[in-house]
């Protein structure tokens, strides 16, 4: 059977959270001897331990492999594999959010154009194929349309429901020729 969810905050009692500290520290230097050993890799960790209390407070350190010299030539090959070949991408949180926003923006734009097809050909087509005439009529339409369901909106803002039928105004406009 599993263990419970562990709280991660500080071990209040220092004997446990120093036992706690033996153990796992125990626990992650056989896990990178193990993975050294089976995959046939360079590892190394570096462990400080707990402040001393007593008259030397100086920190331990750890460090795995034992000898000195491996850890030495393990950490210069990692900075010199850093040094020459930077990431290849390199973000913050700020790259991150125009990340996803970009991936909002390009799904709306898939969802529009599963929804409405041919609107973007029929506008595209409708000016083409129209005179200034005709198009100051569209633009007319449209900015009576827009002002309408600025109106509707208001109106809905402070609760007061209206029956509006946005071709009433408009209709009339297209009627001539």
């Amino acid at each position: 059977m599993g263990r419970g969810k562990l709280k991660m905050e500080l071990i209040e009692n220092e004997k446990s959270r120093r036992l706690t500290f033996q153990k796992r520290k125990k626990g992650l230097t056989k896990k990178c001897s193990e993975l050294s050993t089976l995959c046939g890799i360079d590892v190394c960790t570096i462990i400080y331990g707990p402040n001393n209390h007593t008259k030397d407070p100086s920190v331990e350190l750890e460090t795995w492999p034992k000898d000195h010299n491996e850890v030495i030539r393990i950490i210069q090959r990692y900075q010199a594999a850093t040094i020459y070949k930077p990431p290849k991408k390199s973000s913050n949180l700020s790259d991150f959010y125009i990340e996803r926003k970009k991936n909002i923006d390009s799904k709306i734009d898939k969802l529009r154009k599963a929804k409405y097809p041919i609107s973007d050909e029929l506008i595209t087509h409708y000016c083409a194929s129209s005179g200034d005439h005709q198009l100051g009529l569209l633009l007319r339409r449209l900015d009576l349309k827009i002002e309408a369901v600025k109106r509707m909106i208001e109106f809905r803002k402070h609760n007061q429901v209206i029956n509006y039928n946005p071709h009433d105004h408009v209709d009339h406009l297209f009627d001539q020729k």
